[in-house]
């Protein structure tokens, strides 16, 4: 019984180093690379960093890859899956739909601009949308804004789904911050997207 645990405790530990391996083969220097997509994102010259607890490859049937990025303030995702079938309306539709089953989210509604227009955009390879929520952080509301961008990966296939998490008062700043890492992601092929 005792070579069994061994056997089992070595086996777990084997498999969890080797995820380890596969986190760190994924980025180069201040690039990652999407192992299942192929396409890259850079944070270089940012203060942006990686938190290797959170990033995902080809996870459930959607196979999501996923870049988590932060910067102590805010938190920036990069994510490829076959969800929504390249869909790119339905991605952020359904992005948002999503939000309100997160444990402790509550008060979602449309973040808007200085003049009370919601921030919208929509075109042939991205949609996008940000939502102002309250956040249940220990019996305390934590008002939050979730920008969610969505873009094709593959026509009718998958989808490149950017978010980024900041509080209202900071949201504009943030999404400066953000904007050199979303702008530098390019697709396999050369393409930037």
């Amino acid at each position: 019984m005792l070579a069994l645990r061994t056997f089992l405790v070595a086996a777990v530990l084997l498999l969890l180093g080797s995820q380890v391996g596969v986190v760190r083969a994924q980025i180069s220097g201040d690039e990652w690379t999407s192992p299942t997509y192929g396409f890259t994102a850079s944070w270089a010259g940012t203060d942006w960093r990686p938190d290797a607890n959170a990033m995902l490859t080809a996870v459930g049937p959607e196979k999501l890859d996923r870049l988590h990025l932060i910067n102590g303030v805010s938190s920036l995702y990069v994510e490829g899956a076959t969800r929504y079938k390249g869909s790119l309306p339905a991605c952020v539709e359904t992005e948002a739909a999503l939000l309100a089953q997160e444990g402790g989210v509550s008060n979602i509604r449309p973040f808007e601009d200085e003049e009370g227009a919601p921030l919208i955009a929509d075109g042939p390879n991205v949609s996008s949308r940000a939502f102002q929520l309250t956040l249940d952080a220990g019996g305390e509301g934590l008002e939050l804004v979730d920008y969610i961008e969505c873009r094709v990966l593959v026509p009718g296939e998958s989808v490149l789904i950017i978010t980024l998490v900041a509080e209202p008062d900071n949201f504009r700043d943030q999404m400066s911050l953000a904007q050199p890492v979303m702008d530098s992601i390019m697709i396999p092929g050369g393409q930037r997207n």
